[in-house]
C-alpha cells in the first residue's frame, strides 16, 4: 500500500488502513478468510467474534461500555447459535455499518464532548383504533443507544430503551391527533409503567408537545406513551427524545485517561504521546504482532495534513477493523509450542466470556500447563465464578433454549390487557436468571425442567396467582403440584402462544426440538390450516383441533408425538396463567407419548423430560455446536467419540456443568485447528 492512498477522503481511511495492516498487498486482493460449516477436525482456524462479543471486546478495549451490535447487520442463526463459523462472514456491508459505529465509540473513548445526548427521531407510530400497523422511520442525532420499538395498541405506544449512564435525563414527545376525536380522554406520559410529571394536562383531540425531566439507572427502561379515557380517535407520535445525562463526571475524563494518559489538560496530545496510545492499543487487541504499523499510519496520516485526533481516530479504527482483532486467529496445534497454552486460554475466553482474554488470562500461559488436566479443571472453575461468566448465559444457555421467543410475543391487547411491557421485562428476567442460577451455581441441570423456584415481581406474582406457595421479596415457590420447570413459566409459555390463545404444537415442537435434540420435519407444503372442531354446540378446545391431526396422513406421523407434548401445557393458557377449563369444557393435560409412561400436565412432562437420556445428550450436542463453532458432523467417528465421553461424564457427575466443559475443552477437537488455506 502507497502512501499515495493517504489522499483519499478521511472517511474511506479506515477501509484502506484495514487493508495496511492485516498485510494485503497494493492491488487490494485481500482474500476472505475460509470457513468451512461441517470443518474438518477442531476449531476453525480462522473464526470472527459475533457482534455480541464484539461489543464486550471493544468495551474492554476502549473502557466504555459498547453498542456496535446495535448498527451491525444481525449475525444469522445457524445449528441454534450465532456463533457458528459457517455464517460469520465480513460482507462489504457488515464492513461499512462496522466503520461507522466503530468511529462513533472512539469520539465516546475519547471524550470528544462532555456528556453522551441520547436522542431517537422516530416517525408516524400511530395509537388509535383506526391506526393499522405502526410504521415509520428512526434516525439518531448524538449519542450511544440500544432501542426497540416493542408494541402497539389502541392505548398506548411503548418504548424499549437502554441508557448507558445513569443521571438526569429530559424527554420530549411531539403527538398528532389524526382524525375526529369523539370522547377526547388524556395523554400521559409514563416510565416503567409510572406517569411523569408533564406539567398542564395533555387532553387528546390536539397536537403538542410533552416534556418531562426524570431520573434514570442505567440500564433499560419502558417509556409509554398513553391515552386514557379516550376512544373514537387516531393519534401519530411525530418523535421522542431522550438526552442526557446531564452531567456525568467520570464520562469526558476517565475513558481518555486510559487512553491518553499522555494528554495535555485542555485535550491536546503530541505525536509521541499519540503512538504511546496506538502501541498499547496495538498490543492489548493483537496481542503484540507487528504494532509499527499502526504508528506508521498515523505518521503518513498527520505528513498528509490530517488532524492529530483524526489520525488517531482513524488508527485506532484500523486496529478494531483488522483482522487480527475481529478473529480469533489460531495457530496449528503443536503439543510441544509454548504458545498452545495462549490459544487455549482465547478459546475458552470466548467461550466462557465472549470476549478475548484479557492480559491477566494471557499471562498464566507463561506459569500454568494446560495439557494437565487438573490445572485445565481449575481454569475452568475460576473462569466460571468470574461475574463475566454470566455472558455464558446470555450467548450459550438462552440461544439453547430461544429464550427470544418472549421478546417478539405480541398478546393480544384487547384478550390480554394485564400484559404490559414491564410484564415482558419481568418475564423474560425470570427465565434468564433460572438459568444463571442452574448453569454458573454448579447445580443438577435437570433443575432446569423440574426447579419450583423463581424470582418475580408482583406483576408476574399476579400471573402466577395461589401457585405460588411462598414467597420472600422476590424469590417465590411455586406449589410443586402445578408448576415446575421452565415449560411452565409465564414468558416461555407467552412465547410459544399466539396472540390470542395458546399454541400446542410449537409448545411441543419447542421441546423435542430444543430439549430433546429430536426435531420433527418440516411439515408438507401446502397444508391447510385447522379448522374449528363443531363439538358442544360449537364450544371446541385445543385438543378437539388438533385431533384432526391424527386424521390427516401428511401430519400424523410428526403430530403424534408433538401435539401430545404441546397438549399436557393446556391447562397454561396464552399468558402462563392456570386454567381448569376452556370454554368451559374441563381441559384434558394427559398424554402419552412412545417410550414415555403416559403422564398428565406439564410436572409431568417435566419428569419424563429429565428421565430421557436424549435430554443429556442433546445438552452435551449443543455445547460441542457452541464450543467449537460447529455441528457435530454426521457419521464421522471423532465427533462421536467425543460427545459420547463428554455424555458420559456429564451423567456421571449429575448433570453438572462443570465435568462437561471440562471434558470438551480437554478434547483434541478443542484443542486441534482446522487448518484454512486462505489468510488474509
Amino acid at each position: 500500500m502507497t502512501s499515495a492512498f493517504v489522499k483519499a477522503p478521511l472517511k474511506y481511511l479506515p477501509l484502506w488502513a484495514l487493508l495496511v495492516v492485516s498485510g494485503c498487498d497494493d492491488s487490494g486482493g485481500g482474500t476472505q478468510p475460509e470457513t468451512r460449516g461441517d470443518g474438518d477436525g477442531g476449531v476453525e482456524l480462522m473464526h470472527r467474534m459475533t457482534a455480541s462479543a464484539l461489543d464486550l471486546a471493544i468495551g474492554d478495549l476502549l473502557a466504555i461500555e459498547a453498542y456496535v451490535s446495535e448498527d451491525l447487520p444481525t449475525d444469522a442463526f445457524h445449528e441454534g447459535f450465532d456463533n457458528q463459523t459457517a455464517t460469520l462472514r465480513v460482507s462489504p456491508t457488515w464492513l461499512s455499518a462496522a466503520e461507522l459505529t466503530i468511529r462513533e465509540h472512539i469520539d465516546r473513548a475519547l471524550a470528544n464532548r462532555e456528556y453522551v445526548a441520547e436522542s431517537l427521531l422516530q416517525s408516524a407510530f400511530y395509537i388509535g383504533s383506526a391506526a393499522g400497523a405502526a410504521s415509520g422511520n428512526s434516525g439518531v442525532a448524538d449519542g450511544t443507544y440500544t432501542w426497540t420499538w416493542a408494541t402497539e395498541d389502541d392505548d398506548a405506544i411503548h418504548w424499549v430503551h437502554s441508557v448507558n449512564l445513569s443521571g438526569e435525563y429530559e424527554i420530549s414527545v411531539q403527538y398528532l391527533d389524526q382524525e375526529y376525536v369523539t370522547d377526547p380522554g388524556e395523554y400521559f406520559l409514563k416510565v416503567d409503567g409510572i406517569a411523569v410529571d408533564v406539567g398542564a394536562a395533555a387532553p387528546a383531540g390536539s397536537s403538542g408537545t410533552m416534556n418531562a425531566t426524570v431520573v434514570l439507572s442505567a440500564g433499560t427502561h419502558v417509556f409509554t406513551f398513553e391515552n386514557i379515557g379516550g376512544s373514537g380517535f387516531t393519534s401519530s407520535v411525530d418523535f421522542f427524545v431522550l438526552e442526557g445525562p446531564a452531567q456525568h463526571p467520570q464520562l469526558g475524563s476517565t475513558p481518555r485517561r486510559n487512553i491518553l494518559p499522555c494528554a495535555e489538560s485542555d485535550g491536546s496530545f503530541s505525536d509521541d504521546c499519540a503512538h504511546t496510545a496506538l502501541t498499547q492499543l496495538s498490543e492489548t487487541a493483537w496481542r503484540g504482532e507487528d504494532t509499527d504499523a499502526v504508528g506508521a499510519l498515523y505518521d503518513e496520516l498527520r505528513a498528509a495534513g490530517e488532524a492529530p485526533y483524526d489520525s488517531l481516530q482513524t488508527a485506532i479504527s484500523a486496529i478494531i477493523l483488522s483482522p487480527r482483532f475481529l478473529y480469533a486467529i489460531y495457530r496449528d496445534w503443536d503439543s510441544q509450542a509454548p504458545e498452545d497454552d495462549l490459544q487455549m486460554l482465547q478459546r475458552l475466553s470466548r467461550m466462557l466470556w465472549n470476549r478475548p482474554a484479557d492480559d491477566d488470562l494471557l499471562q498464566r500461559a507463561d506459569t500454568s500447563n494446560l495439557r494437565d488436566r487438573n490445572e485445565l479443571a481449575a481454569l475452568v472453575d475460576e473462569m466460571l465464578a468470574d461475574p463475566r461468566a454470566s455472558t455464558f448465559v446470555d450467548t450459550f444457555a438462552t440461544q439453547w433454549l430461544s429464550l427470544d421467543w418472549i421478546t417478539f410475543a405480541e398478546p393480544s391487547r384487547e384478550d390480554f390487557p394485564e400484559f404490559t411491557e414491564s410484564l415482558r421485562k419481568a418475564m423474560s428476567e425470570e427465565l434468564r436468571e433460572l438459568l444463571e442460577r442452574t448453569f454458573l451455581g454448579g447445580g443438577d441441570l435437570r433443575d432446569i425442567i423440574t426447579s419450583t423456584e423463581g424470582r418475580v415481581t408482583d406483576e408476574l406474582a399476579a400471573i402466577y396467582g395461589d401457585q405460588i406457595a411462598s414467597r420472600s421479596g422476590n424469590v417465590a415457590s411455586f406449589d410443586p403440584r402445578f408448576r415446575s420447570g421452565i415449560h411452565t413459566r409465564a414468558g416461555m409459555l407467552t412465547g410459544l402462544s399466539n396472540p390470542r390463545a395458546t399454541h400446542p404444537t410449537r409448545r411441543g415442537y419447542w421441546i423435542l426440538d430444543r430439549m430433546l435434540c429430536a426435531p420433527p420435519p418440516p411439515p408438507p407444503q401446502d397444508v391447510p390450516r385447522l379448522g374449528d372442531a363443531d363439538v358442544q354446540g360449537g364450544v371446541f378446545t385445543g385438543r378437539d383441533r388438533l385431533a384432526q391431526h391424527l386424521s390427516d396422513s401428511n401430519c400424523v406421523s410428526c403430530h403424534v408425538t408433538m401435539d401430545p407434548i404441546g397438549l399436557a401445557l393446556e391447562n397454561f393458557d396464552a399468558l402462563g396463567r392456570w386454567r381448569d377449563e376452556e370454554n368451559g369444557v374441563l381441559i384434558d393435560a394427559t398424554a402419552t407419548v412412545e417410550d414415555w409412561a403416559p403422564f398428565e400436565g406439564g410436572v409431568e412432562l417435566g419428569e419424563r423430560i429429565a428421565a430421557d437420556p436424549r435430554y443429556a445428550s442433546c445438552i452435551v450436542e449443543n455445547l460441542f455446536t457452541f464450543a467449537l463453532g460447529r455441528a457435530p458432523r454426521t457419521r464421522n467417528a471423532e465427533d462421536a467419540a467425543v460427545i459420547e465421553r463428554a455424555t458420559e461424564a456429564f451423567v456421571d457427575s449429575g448433570y453438572r456443568l462443570r465435568p462437561l466443559l471440562i471434558e470438551l475443552a480437554d478434547s483434541h477437537l478443542f484443542r486441534a485447528n482446522i487448518t484454512s488455506e486462505a489468510t488474509p
